[in-house]
């Protein structure tokens, strides 16, 4: 499957999104970015803003580009069960069932 394209707005946006699983396309100006994601040539813009990057997109959110900007913590559990949370929701319910 293709990589989600992306126009970047300035060197400061491409430098943001660079080594992310993304096609980057540095533009000039958001005038640019915005003809490019109209006419489909790409999928959505990065464009800088004062908490970092905002996303410019068609008409929905552009998932693709949106989860490979996302970072996803490290996890560290204190007492990893050997049931999953779904699995003990499940036993509560056949508890209660089984005593109603």
């Amino acid at each position: 499957m293709a990589r989600a394209s992306v126009a970047a707005v300035g060197p400061a946006a491409a430098q943001t999104v660079s080594g992310v699983d993304l096609d980057v396309r540095e533009v000039a100006d958001l005038a640019t970015a915005r003809e490019l994601v109209r006419s489909g040539d790409v999928d959505a813009a990065i464009l800088p803003d004062a908490g970092g990057i905002r996303v410019l997109g068609m008409s929905s959110t552009p998932t693709e580009v949106v989860q490979a900007l996302s970072t996803a913590a490290p996890v560290e559990l204190l007492e990893p069960g050997a049931v999953g949370h779904g699995a003990q929701q499940l036993v509560i319910m056949v508890l209660r069932w089984c005593s109603s």
